[in-house]
């Protein structure tokens, strides 16, 4: 029987899990809390290699009302020691629950010899991870979502930004269209193709090689197997007629893509890499010529390059005619 605003712990339980996607399913009124729901689960694959805590709060309405987890990722570390991660937040404004819910985690991870606590991330940073720190209004299509005073409760408990990640904007994708880094491309034998979406899962596993390959020098990157790659991204082909990618290739072999996704009047320009011995060759400028040119000629001239990384000098340099529309940020706590 759950006491009243008593702190529920649990691993694995499906029914405490309803209570831990109600919370979300209330405050957003989305069906992403189904996403939660199957990411919860004991079968998940990201379950083989790391260690979960639960944590809920339930009204004397039984309603709950605060949410976290404690996930240790033994992959994930800072000066060398596995570091503890706060996932899956969802929360009321009641800062008293909060203080005593993040207390009780503390003494989680100190039991488990860790000292410094990053938070939001969900297992790793190629699931969901940062709280939306600014630009609230600006909601885009497979952005992020958090209450504003999240953020609040962190930093008032001691939390500090330890990265921040920008989305920013352009109205006149026109304007940053340029030709002659494509044609150089071109000129140097380069080859680029779109997304075959009648192959989906081949080409996902192409994307994933590329990632996992391109990405290991991103803050908390840790690499995952394509098994759970596919459980993250299979979910996206329900939005199949609106993702985009363009591949760069050379001799026939893929080297490079960047991801986006249209929606209603804009596109969003969500991900892009570069095999590191092509990179500092025009290759990303060729790849966003290519999709400005084909969202100019579906008439969509407004473009979002989302989640850039504000040390990221080269994404900030390929997009720098827009402008700020977002703000995210992760926080470090020090035991």
């Amino acid at each position: 029987m759950i006491n009243k605003f008593d702190i529920i712990e649990f691993d694995f339980d499906d029914n405490l899990l309803k209570h831990f996607i109600q919370l979300e399913k209330e405050l957003y009124k989305n069906n992403n809390y189904q996403l939660t729901f199957l990411q919860l689960q004991k079968t998940y694959p990201v379950f083989e290699y790391v260690k979960i805590k639960n944590y809920i709060v339930i009204d004397n309405k039984s309603k709950p009302i605060l949410r976290a987890s404690a996930i240790i990722n033994p992959y994930l570390t800072l000066d060398n020691k596995v570091i503890g991660l706060i996932g899956f937040f969802e929360s009321t404004k009641n800062y008293k629950l909060f203080q005593k819910l993040i207390s009780k985690i503390i003494e989680y991870f100190k039991t488990n010899k860790i000292s410094k606590i990053i938070a939001p991330v969900n297992f790793n940073t190629f699931h969901k991870y940062r709280f939306v720190t600014q630009g609230f209004e600006n909601y885009f299509i497979l952005d992020i979502q958090n209450k504003e005073y999240y953020p609040i409760l962190f930093e008032k408990f001691g939390f500090k930004i330890i990265k921040n990640y920008y989305s920013t904007i352009t109205y006149n994708l026109k304007q940053n269209l340029e030709f002659s880094k494509y044609n150089a491309a071109i000129n140097n034998n380069f080859e680029f193709r779109k997304l075959n979406k009648n192959e989906f899962l081949k080409e996902l596993e192409i994307i994933y090689n590329l990632s996992v390959n391109n990405f290991e020098d991103s803050f908390l990157f840790n690499k995952i197997s394509f098994k759970e790659f596919l459980e993250i991204y299979k979910p996206l082909g329900k939005y199949l007629d609106k993702i985009e990618v363009y591949f760069a290739c050379k001799n026939s072999k893929e080297i490079g893509f960047l991801f986006y996704i249209y929606d209603k009047d804009y596109v969003v320009f969500k991900s892009i890499t570069i095999s590191n011995e092509y990179r500092n060759q025009g290759i990303g400028s060729a790849l966003f010529y290519l999709a400005f040119k084909e969202a100019l000629e579906k008439n969509i001239n407004t473009g979002i390059f989302a989640f850039m990384r504000e040390d990221n000098k080269v994404i900030l340099k390929l997009t720098n005619n827009s402008t700020f529309f977002k703000r995210y940020s992760l926080f470090l706590y020090e035991i």
